[in-house]
């Protein structure tokens, strides 16, 4: 594995490379880093050229000075994408957030995109209360950092299957919160609830994707998903057992193999 320093108009950005072929692009969730995706690196990095940043601000990726939107955060991939000197479209594999910025990415830049995985999230955009949970959740890491998010994220993320069984991946999560800087969560929280509703545009994407919820996901039902997966016109939609909303954390062996079948389509 290569792990790269760059700069994108002029900020610095840190990105995981492993693997060769058509290139997957991997979108890490709020609030953590590229750090989710680890177990992925090596098992998806035989079967592709497996692309893995920390988004601006997380990580070890510097924030611009504004609120990263959905939209941004996909502009920002495909600048990356250029940096890299990436000329062929690519596999976008988004989780939760990430996944909201996938669907801006297919919109915005469509000739990058060669197929989609739609990892626990979902197309509709937020509701009012949705929107004032993300204002206090920005004031909240404005003033005391990820304090308040690495003590409570971890138990409303996981089933209760990786909270009895897996304290490692437990411990992995709260650590991986806890080193995220407040005003990254702020920026990040705040453009969530700017995002758009995808719903009706779902039917527009042509290309292959795959669709992967869990069956103790908390956050995003399954239900979120499976109506994403019926009005995709070319979806496969599968269901994680045992896995919150990070089966990429949770169950990997099980994701892994889930993306390989996609990938080998």
């Amino acid at each position: 594995m290569a792990t790269k320093t760059i700069s994108v108009h002029g900020k610095r950005v840190a990105v995981d490379i492993i693997g060769e072929g058509r290139p997957l692009l991997l979108v890490h969730g709020f609030p953590m880093d590229a750090r989710m995706w680890s177990k992925q690196l090596e098992p998806l990095g035989a079967a592709a050229k497996v692309i893995s940043p920390d988004l601006p601000g997380f990580g070890e990726s510097e924030l611009p000075n504004s609120v990263m939107t959905p939209a941004n955060y996909a502009d920002f991939l495909s600048d990356l994408l250029e940096s890299l000197e990436i000329n062929e479209a690519v596999t976008v594999c988004g989780l939760s957030m990430g996944g909201y910025i996938a669907l801006e990415f297919w919109k915005r830049h469509p000739s990058l995109v060669n197929s989609l995985i739609f990892c626990h999230t979902k197309a509709t955009s937020d509701t009012p209360e949705a929107i004032e949970n993300r204002k206090k959740t920005a004031d909240n890491a404005r003033r005391k950092g990820a304090e308040d998010l690495a003590r409570d994220m971890p138990v409303k993320l996981t089933s209760p299957d990786t909270q009895q069984n897996n304290i490692e991946v437990m411990e992995q999560l709260s650590s991986m919160i806890a080193d995220q800087p407040g005003p990254s969560i702020a920026a990040a929280s705040l453009g969530m609830a700017q995002r758009a509703n995808f719903v009706s545009f779902l039917p527009d994407i042509a290309v292959p994707a795959l669709i992967i919820a869990g069956d103790k996901d908390t956050l995003i039902p399954m239900t979120e998903m499976e109506m994403m997966a019926k009005v995709i016109p070319h979806a496969k939609f599968v269901v994680i057992k045992n896995s919150g909303h990070l089966s990429p954390m949770e169950k990997p062996n099980e994701f892994n193999q889930d993306v390989l079948a996609f990938l080998a389509r």
